[in-house]
């Protein structure tokens, strides 16, 4: 569930957005070495807060990667 994106864990119809949601989360993954998000139920998915900063002090990254990585994990598709 953790690179579900939010429309596929609500049953709507998926289109190439929730591909790029997915690779989002994936980035966000080998970016920061953590997962954006743990959602043990499917249904934590439908409706997921905003990651936390891509960005440690360990592993500081340019406002624009976290800016692309967070676009890709918006929770409404339009956006």
């Amino acid at each position: 569930p953790t690179f579900v994106a939010p429309e596929q864990a609500q049953a709507e119809p998926l289109d190439a957005r929730a591909d790029q949601y997915s690779l989002g989360a994936l980035a966000y993954l080998l970016l920061a070495g953590r997962a954006p998000y743990t959602h043990p139920p499917l249904g934590a998915a439908a409706a997921p807060a905003a990651p936390p900063p891509l960005s440690t002090p360990e592993r500081p990254f340019p406002g624009a990667t976290d800016a692309v990585v967070r676009r890709a994990l918006a929770v409404d598709r339009e956006d």
